[in-house]
């Protein structure tokens, strides 16, 4: 039984109180995920007992549930909430709704544009200082560090579905020019705006004119689920029920590989559940490793078993300074000082993990091209066994297996010419 102190109807709402900016989740709200054909019942059962106020709700079609975003009562914890709707017959997961911060944002420019040679690894991400010039003039060294001009001979990633969950993208930039297959908005109340974040991450991918993306015929599902990072000292936004949101319409639409560029605490219930299904199903999630620096504690989802965390490094393979450390590293691609496209048809240098796991779910979608039936486990073995190793010898918790090689991945894997995801 269920607290006496949440009985009753919820009595009417008082002004709302002072969000904490700092708090890892929304401080008055719960996620609670029901299964069945009685979700709606068994919704209206807890908001009559705990005395919540529905704020939104949704189809999880991935999972066959229905998830609720409650509103809790004044003077309720979300920790006392959530423990006593879990106990609940009916509830298959009850949990805060979870903040995430993306990974990464635009670095400032701080040099000529005549000078090839970026800053140092030790820049720091600031708001976007948009470059308004001819990208082909520009340093784009990431894509011979990591062997994407040889790589791109044997495959170009043609129709792979990746989805990028992060901020709107400027559709209209002549970098992806027929690069995007659709498009969802997590904030249904709220038009799409473009940013810079989500712009960058897709050219990496599938950039198609001056630019060079790593699978340039692969076709990018574009989710809004963060506000915009473009000149917020904090970067972009998100919740747990936005994340929710966007992977579960990315699976829906048949991605096969799904960029996440940001982080936040401990895994939640919900978007684990989903990475872990879908992993088993043949789809490939990849995920910044974080920037919190060497002292901060592993962040998520990169530190998911069942996800591909990145780090980033520099054209001289250094560590990023900012780049999280830990045993859940898988692999390090490049990441600071990258060229790649900004809002308004500009290009930016940019820097962060964000942008070092972009440059992973490029190759990997050059991977499923060439093996349709290709799995994160074989996908992952493939591009550890043919990394150039970094760090100390062998697998080492700043750089995992060490830095990408595309081409050695490609050339190392069997060909398939037809197939399914297993």
């Amino acid at each position: 039984m269920p607290p006496t102190s949440f009985a009753g109807a919820p009595a009417p709402r008082p002004p709302r109180r002072a969000v904490a900016e700092d708090s890892a989740y929304e401080p008055d709200e719960v996620l609670v995920e029901i299964a069945g054909t009685a979700s709606q019942q068994i919704a209206a059962r807890l908001v009559q007992t705990y005395g919540l106020t529905t704020l939104s709700q949704m189809r999880i079609a991935a999972l066959g549930s229905s998830l609720y975003r409650f509103r809790i009562p004044r003077g309720q914890t979300v920790e006392t909430v959530v423990s006593a709707i879990a106990r609940e017959p009916g509830v298959d997961a009850s949990q805060p709704n979870w903040r995430y911060k993306l990974n990464g944002s635009p670095a400032a420019l701080q040099h000529s544009i005549a000078d090839a040679r970026p800053p140092s690894a030790t820049s720091t991400p600031a708001a976007p200082a948009a470059v308004q010039t001819q990208a082909a003039r520009l340093p784009q060294y990431a894509r011979d560090l990591i062997g994407a001009p040889n790589a791109n001979t044997l495959s170009r990633g043609a129709d792979i579905l990746v989805a990028i969950i992060d901020t709107g993208l400027d559709e209209a930039h002549p970098e992806l020019s027929g690069a995007v297959a659709g498009h969802f908005n997590a904030f249904p109340s709220q038009p799409f705006e473009p940013d810079t974040h989500a712009t960058a991450i897709a050219s990496i991918i599938a950039a198609r004119q001056e630019l060079a993306g790593i699978a340039p015929d692969a076709r990018i599902l574009t989710v809004q689920a963060f506000t915009p990072a473009s000149g917020s000292a904090e970067g972009g936004a998100g919740t747990s029920y936005r994340v929710i949101s966007g992977v579960n319409w990315s699976l829906m639409k048949g991605a096969r590989v799904i960029n996440m560029s940001f982080a936040g605490p401990r895994m939640d219930d919900i978007v684990g559940k989903l990475i872990t299904k879908y992993s088993s199903a043949g789809v490939v999630f990849v995920a910044a490793a974080g920037n919190g620096g060497p002292e901060a504690p592993p962040a998520y989802p990169a530190a998911h078993p069942d996800v591909i965390a990145v780090t980033a490094i520099d054209e001289r393979k250094g560590l990023y300074d900012h780049a999280n450390i830990g045993d859940y590293i898988d692999l390090a691609a490049p990441g600071v000082d990258v060229m790649a496209a900004a809002n308004g048809g500009a290009y930016d240098f940019a820097s962060g993990t964000s942008f070092a796991a972009a440059h992973v779910s490029g190759v990997i979608a050059l991977m499923l091209a060439r093996s349709p039936r290709m799995d994160r486990a074989r996908a992952l073995a493939g591009l550890a066994a043919t990394a150039d190793d970094l760090g100390p010898p062998g697998r080492d918790n700043r750089f995992g297996a060490g830095c990408i090689n595309a081409h050695a991945a490609l050339l190392g894997m069997a060909v398939e010419t037809s197939g399914s995801p297993p």
